[in-house]
């Protein structure tokens, strides 16, 4: 914990070492005592505030005991692709013939109906 900072909330991001390099985390629990348990030490706090409101933090523990499995890999299942370093897929039209869409290839409900006014 940097020196002379407030310890942050439950889902702030905070940077912490992981290996040789510096990685995201996220703030699953406070502790009121001062045991540490594999606790990896925080190198900066990016968020002031909660970045995950704590209610999703709870479902993702929730969900890691639930089906015997890290919070971390339950976090990211709960977050917006973008909050998770996702990519932007931006739909765009196109005129060119080859980059046209091919409705023939298209598979459409079998019980569909036609409604015409």
């Amino acid at each position: 914990m940097p020196d002379g900072i407030d310890a942050p909330p439950v889902g702030a991001r905070v940077i912490v070492p992981l290996g040789s390099r510096l990685v995201t985390g996220i703030v699953v629990e406070r502790s009121a005592t001062d045991e540490l348990r594999d606790v990896k030490p925080i190198h900066q706090i990016v968020d002031a505030d909660s970045f995950v409101p704590p209610d999703v933090v709870a479902l993702a523990r929730w969900t890691a005991e639930y089906y015997a499995c890290g919070v971390g890999d339950t976090i990211p299942a709960l977050l917006p692709p973008m909050a998770r370093g996702g990519p932007v897929v931006k739909p765009s039209v196109s005129s060119t013939p080859d980059r046209q869409l091919n409705f023939a290839s298209c598979a459409f409900p079998t019980n569909a109906t036609t409604i015409s006014a």
